[in-house]
Parts: C-alpha cells; structure tokens; sequence
C-alpha cells in the first residue's frame, strides 16, 4: 500500500525559522516558496543537471524510490567543496607545532 503525503507550503517572505521547524517535525518536510531567487535556482539547475543525468534512479520504492535519483557529493572534491573541520576533537590530534601555542 502506498500513501502519498502532501507537504505544507510556506511564504518564504513571511515564515518564521520556528514555523519552518514545527512544520518538518509535524510533518517531516516542508516546501519554502521564494526559498531561492529564480537566477539562484536556474543556476542550481545548471550545475546539478549534469551529475542528475548520469545518476540512475532508485530501484525499490520502498526507501530510495524508483523515480529519485540521490547524487552523492555532488559538489566533490573537485569541485572545490572541502567538508568543515569536526567541531569536537582533541587537541591531542593537533600536531606538536599547532599546540606550541598552547605550552605543550
């Protein structure tokens, strides 16, 4: 049996970031009209339509879906995308040059 859930459709202009939160966690998405300027979108468009056309879509509509395609990564390291440093680490990971600031 499949359902098929609606989601809410939010004014960008107008929505508060609470609201938008209390929407996902009610219904698990939500869509932000005037979330990007069209210029924005066309030019997401542009540059994700290339990876999109040689990513093969889901083949079990259970979870990955059979009409969605999930691109991995799709900025890559060649693309000039480099992950943000972990926020939680040791010091103790730093080299000895990066903690002589610290006295060690």
């Amino acid at each position: 049996m499949t359902t098929t859930t609606r989601l809410a459709t939010l004014p960008g202009a107008t929505t508060t970031v609470d609201e938008v939160v209390d929407v996902i966690r009610r219904d698990g998405g939500v869509i932000i009209d005037g979330f990007l300027k069209p210029s924005a979108l066309a030019e997401l468009r542009r540059q994700l339509e290339p990876v999109l056309d040689r990513t093969r879509c889901g083949d079990d509509a259970y979870f990955a879906g059979t009409k969605t395609r999930r691109a991995i990564r799709p900025t890559g390291p060649d693309a000039g995308y480099r992950p943000p440093p972990p926020v939680l680490r040791s010091r103790q990971e730093d080299p000895p040059e990066a903690r002589a600031d610290l006295g060690r």
